[in-house]
């Protein structure tokens, strides 16, 4: 009962601070992403795939900046929101390249905006060395790909594939543990579990690969590691 109202209690105390923001000090912006983003890019990457290297700074802080922009901007009535996901056509799945790619603008991120959702399609992004970025075309999904997400005016995130690293709400940083209200909490809650499952799964050679698995095999594994 103890470890139970300690756990609504903690909802309760972040939900409020990710409404209301913490002022003590300075107003944060995109560019103060980049310190925690680049310290923890590495930490919690799986067995079976490794992240990519970050775009170089002045480049990053573009990306950020603009999508921070790109927040503010409505069309009509309707707000801007959505993921973009940094990478090569050939590392998404469920692609549709455009004939021509666009200018990476807060405008351009505005207009796709209105034909994407957060969690089905995102925005393709190239962000070449020494060239500015554009947006060619749509996909899915990128496996360990830098992730760019907006949910409403001056809230952004970044991170990495489903995984948050940083994000600004209100011109403030929101609580690392923070994910998203009372429903992210209670994923996290649930963590622990998670973990031990995925750790449990007999994978083909001891490690998961898209190549190895065998679904039919693997949700049967899953199955029988939940209901022991």
């Amino acid at each position: 009962m103890k470890d139970l109202r300690n756990f609504f209690s903690r909802i309760t105390k972040q939900v409020f601070a990710s409404n209301t923001g913490d002022h003590a000090g300075a107003y944060k912006y995109p560019a103060d992403l980049l310190t925690p983003l680049k310290a923890t890019w590495q930490q919690g990457r799986r067995r079976e795939s490794t992240p990519p290297k970050l775009p170089q700074d002045a480049t990053l802080q573009y990306l950020l900046e603009t999508a921070y922009h790109a927040s503010f901007t409505f069309d009509e009535e309707r707000k801007t929101r959505f993921s973009a996901v940094i990478c090569e056509p050939s590392e998404a799945t469920t692609s549709l390249v455009f004939s021509k790619a666009r200018e990476f603008s807060a405008h351009e991120l505005m207009r796709l905006a209105q034909v994407t959702t957060n969690e089905r399609t995102m925005i393709g992004v190239r962000a070449p060395e020494g060239r500015p970025p554009e947006i060619w075309g749509l996909c899915s999904f990128a496996l360990m790909q830098l992730t760019i997400s907006i949910s409403g005016p001056g809230r952004i995130e970044v991170g990495r594939n489903e995984t948050r690293i940083a994000s600004l709400r209100g011109g403030a940083f929101v609580p690392e543990d923070y994910s998203g209200g009372a429903y992210g909490i209670i994923a996290d809650f649930l963590s622990t579990a998670n973990k031990t499952i995925w750790e449990g799964v007999d994978w083909p050679g001891g490690v998961w690969s898209p190549e190895a698995v065998v679904y039919p095999g693997y949700f049967l594994d899953i199955i029988n590691r939940v209901t022991r």
